[in-house]
Protein backbone atom coordinates (compact mmCIF):
# COMPACT_ATOMS: atom_id res chain seq x y z
CA UNK A 1 0.00 0.00 0.00
CA UNK A 2 1.39 3.53 -0.92
CA UNK A 3 1.91 6.17 1.20
CA UNK A 4 -0.58 8.65 -0.98
CA UNK A 5 -3.31 5.45 0.05
CA UNK A 6 -2.66 5.62 3.95
CA UNK A 7 -2.75 9.56 3.75
CA UNK A 8 -5.93 8.91 2.17
CA UNK A 9 -7.14 6.64 4.78
CA UNK A 10 -6.38 8.47 7.36
CA UNK A 11 -7.65 11.34 6.48
CA UNK A 12 -10.99 9.28 5.75
CA UNK A 13 -10.56 7.94 9.58
CA UNK A 14 -9.64 11.77 11.03
CA UNK A 15 -13.59 13.01 8.65
CA UNK A 16 -15.57 10.15 10.43
CA UNK A 17 -13.71 10.52 13.95
CA UNK A 18 -14.70 14.27 13.85
CA UNK A 19 -18.30 13.42 12.32
CA UNK A 20 -18.62 10.68 15.62
CA UNK A 21 -17.28 13.54 17.87
CA UNK A 22 -19.98 16.40 15.97
CA UNK A 23 -23.02 13.91 16.25
CA UNK A 24 -21.76 12.49 20.24
CA UNK A 25 -21.78 16.69 21.04
CA UNK A 26 -25.35 16.70 19.72
CA UNK A 27 -26.78 14.27 21.56
CA UNK A 28 -24.75 15.29 24.79
CA UNK A 29 -26.17 19.07 24.21
CA UNK A 30 -29.93 17.02 23.20
CA UNK A 31 -29.66 15.70 26.47
CA UNK A 32 -28.51 18.33 28.32
CA UNK A 33 -31.32 20.28 27.14
CA UNK A 34 -33.91 17.90 28.09
CA UNK A 35 -32.37 17.53 31.41
CA UNK A 36 -32.65 20.80 32.12
CA UNK A 37 -36.44 21.07 30.84
CA UNK A 38 -37.48 18.27 33.40
CA UNK A 39 -35.74 20.15 36.24
CA UNK A 40 -37.78 23.10 35.41
CA UNK A 41 -40.85 23.16 37.89
CA UNK A 42 -43.03 25.13 34.98
CA UNK A 43 -41.86 22.27 32.62
CA UNK A 44 -43.15 19.73 35.13
CA UNK A 45 -45.97 21.38 35.69
CA UNK A 46 -47.19 22.16 31.86
CA UNK A 47 -46.51 18.07 31.45
CA UNK A 48 -48.60 16.82 34.37
CA UNK A 49 -51.48 19.52 33.61
CA UNK A 50 -51.24 17.94 30.08
CA UNK A 51 -51.62 14.52 31.38
CA UNK A 52 -54.27 15.01 33.62
CA UNK A 53 -56.32 16.93 30.93
CA UNK A 54 -55.53 13.82 28.81
CA UNK A 55 -57.09 11.59 31.36
CA UNK A 56 -60.26 13.37 32.05
CA UNK A 57 -60.90 13.11 28.52
CA UNK A 58 -60.68 9.53 28.75
CA UNK A 59 -62.61 9.09 31.91
CA UNK A 60 -65.28 11.48 30.26
CA UNK A 61 -65.31 9.68 27.04
CA UNK A 62 -65.06 5.83 28.98
CA UNK A 63 -68.21 7.88 31.71
CA UNK A 64 -70.12 8.11 28.64
CA UNK A 65 -70.13 4.59 27.20
CA UNK A 66 -71.18 3.46 30.75
CA UNK A 67 -73.61 5.61 30.56
CA UNK A 68 -75.00 4.77 27.26
CA UNK A 69 -74.75 0.97 28.64
CA UNK A 70 -76.66 1.20 31.40
CA UNK A 71 -79.28 3.39 29.57
CA UNK A 72 -80.15 0.51 27.46
CA UNK A 73 -79.51 -2.25 30.24
CA UNK A 74 -82.53 0.03 32.10
CA UNK A 75 -84.65 0.36 28.73
CA UNK A 76 -84.54 -3.82 28.55
CA UNK A 77 -85.65 -4.00 32.28
CA UNK A 78 -88.48 -1.63 32.14
CA UNK A 79 -89.56 -4.25 29.02
CA UNK A 80 -89.64 -6.97 30.75
CA UNK A 81 -93.22 -8.58 32.56
CA UNK A 82 -92.51 -7.75 36.06
CA UNK A 83 -92.79 -12.21 36.33
CA UNK A 84 -90.01 -11.77 34.39
CA UNK A 85 -88.30 -9.56 36.87
CA UNK A 86 -89.19 -11.47 40.20
CA UNK A 87 -88.12 -14.01 38.51
CA UNK A 88 -84.91 -13.22 38.03
CA UNK A 89 -84.52 -11.26 41.82
CA UNK A 90 -85.39 -14.89 43.66
CA UNK A 91 -82.77 -16.78 41.48
CA UNK A 92 -80.00 -13.48 42.43
CA UNK A 93 -80.81 -13.89 46.57
CA UNK A 94 -80.74 -17.48 45.73
CA UNK A 95 -77.54 -17.24 44.73
CA UNK A 96 -76.15 -14.01 46.52
CA UNK A 97 -77.32 -15.45 50.06
CA UNK A 98 -78.20 -18.81 49.53
CA UNK A 99 -82.03 -18.64 50.51
CA UNK A 100 -85.00 -18.31 48.47
CA UNK A 101 -87.45 -15.83 48.58
CA UNK A 102 -90.97 -15.86 49.17
CA UNK A 103 -93.69 -15.31 46.20
CA UNK A 104 -95.76 -12.61 47.11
Amino acid sequence: MGIGRLLEEEMKAKRRIEEARAEAERIVKEAEERARALRDPREVERRIREYVEKQEALMKEEAKRVEERLRELAQRIRGMPDEKIEELADRIVEEVLGIGRASG
